[in-house]
């Protein structure tokens, strides 16, 4: 018997597997090696202490104030003693102690040393702020759809040299730079877990593209950014077979493709993807340039520097002023941190 009904047909099978590249952040927690080689560098060797102590100087001022009053914050402090006016008492340089009014209990009061570094960094930060800024802004551009999440561009302000209240204080006016803050309820869909992150006004357009390093190194080099080459730093007498030598000449030949543009559009298994992944490499980025002395590719120093510089002198200086006071000899030390006022106001900080 003949059938007349008509044949179905065929539908494509399904992928059992599609792979979607995507980036995120993740809180990961890593045990570094200690090198030490940079044990002798006081940047990095009072780094644990240096922005406790910065972020405790902003909460004091130059009036006495009663420990209690910042020794509840002591777990957003990060300070590494487990109390407060412990930390307090290990930097007299910065912090005078004093008995309260009531029940002796140990008040605070900024030196004028540290109220004179306080007001140098609001300076210094005021006169570079579009240098300072910028370094935030890269890294909004190198994130996916050019937005990252507030906590973690907060926990970024430290080390981008910005104030720990840029986000907070409507003073700062964080439009004027170009950012803004969306939530879900702007009608925008927010992937963080608390619904804000940090963008920039219109996504960017109409903004002037920042250069890389790789950019700015080819425009001193060659006069413009048509062949940005990607420096490689090959151990001493490593010679390379012709096969290879020719593949990595072809491979600088490619088009170089800005971190801070947009890839979207890019074959993530192309060559010129991967070309792009070795030019901006976080690793490569802090453990070649930032730790070159001098080069071509060396990073230029941050304007922020020298005011943590001051600070570290500070911390310094409080070890002498303990072990002088152990000893019971005269503290006499010389400082590069100015004071404003009279003698008295430079050496209250001794006693």
């Amino acid at each position: 018997m003949q059938s007349f009904a008509k044949p179905r047909a065929l539908e494509p099978l399904r992928p059992l597997a599609v792979h979607l590249p995507s980036m995120s952040y993740v809180d990961v927690k890593m045990r570094w090696k200690k090198d030490a080689s940079f044990d002798d560098v006081p940047v990095l060797s009072h780094a644990r202490d240096l922005r406790p102590l910065v972020s405790l100087a902003r909460l004091l001022s130059q009036s006495p104030t009663p420990v209690s009053a910042v020794s509840k914050l002591r777990n957003s402090l990060e300070t590494p003693d487990r109390r407060v006016t412990s930390f307090l008492r290990r930097f007299p340089a910065a912090f005078v102690e004093s008995v309260g009014p009531e029940h002796n209990l140990p008040w605070f009061r900024l030196s004028d040393a540290a109220v004179h570094l306080l007001r140098e960094e609001r300076e210094v930060f005021a006169a570079g702020r579009a240098d300072v800024t910028g370094r935030l802004r890269r890294l909004v551009l190198m994130c996916p759809r050019r937005r990252i999440p507030l906590r973690v561009a907060q926990g970024m302000l430290w080390h981008l040299g910005i104030p720990d209240d840029y986000f907070k204080d409507p003073d700062h006016a964080i439009a004027q730079d170009g950012f803004r803050t969306l939530t879900s309820g702007d009608g925008v869909t927010c992937q963080d877990d608390d619904g804000r992150e940090l963008g920039l006004i219109g996504d960017g357009k109409g903004q002037e593209m920042p250069l890389s390093v790789l950019q700015l190194n080819a425009m001193r080099k060659f006069g413009s950014v048509a062949k940005v080459p990607v420096p490689l730093f090959q151990s001493k007498g490593l010679r390379l077979k012709r096969k290879i030598q020719d593949w990595l000449e072809g491979f600088q030949r490619l088009p170089y493709v800005s971190p801070y543009e947009d890839f979207s559009h890019i074959n993530p298994g192309s060559d010129v993807s991967d070309k792009r992944a070795v030019g901006e490499k976080t690793c490569y980025v802090v453990l070649k340039e930032a730790y070159m002395a001098g080069g071509d590719t060396a990073i230029e120093e941050h304007p922020m520097l020298k005011v943590r510089k001051k600070y570290i002198e500070l911390m310094e200086q409080s070890r002498e002023i303990i072990k002088c006071r152990r000893n019971r000899k005269p503290i006499e030390l010389q400082s590069m941190v100015s004071c404003s006022g009279d003698i008295e106001d430079c050496t209250e900080i001794l006693s």
